[in-house]
């Protein structure tokens, strides 16, 4: 519920403004986030369906806002990446869901800050250790 909350609204400004969705604003933070993921990747790191981030990769690609290429080490491996343009869309949108986490975190002093980032960190890493998220 929380998270529905705090990413709704900035994924309706987003599509408003840039005409991303939510599955392509997923995408987009994902790999703007590492530049070395595949589309199992991003599958994995964001719990959605395989069909539907494939669908908003394929948008992306087509928008020319990212590239997909063949591992060096690995020729069936693609890994995705932002263009120029992707980057710079990336950069823009961001700051959207900074200034969401910043009105979120307002009420909390720097201790419960502080605190929430330590369970929210500890939480993170159960997940990616049990599920094996990049």
């Amino acid at each position: 519920m929380l998270a529905n909350w705090y990413r709704g609204p900035g994924y309706k400004l987003i599509e408003q403004r840039h005409g991303i969705t939510e599955p392509e604003c997923s995408v987009l933070f994902c790999v703007g986030h590492s530049n070395e993921l595949t589309a199992t990747d991003v599958c994995h790191i964001t719990g959605r369906p395989r069909n539907s981030m494939s669908r908003a990769i394929h948008i992306l690609l087509r928008k020319k806002l990212m590239a997909r290429e063949s591992d060096p080490g690995d020729a069936r491996r693609k890994i995705l990446r932002l263009t120029k343009p992707g980057y710079a869309l990336y950069r823009q949108i961001v700051p959207v869901f900074v200034e969401s986490e910043r009105n979120m975190l307002t009420p909390l002093s720097l201790s419960e800050i502080s605190d929430l980032d330590r369970l929210l960190t500890k939480m993170i890493a159960h997940t990616s250790q049990s599920h094996k998220i990049y």
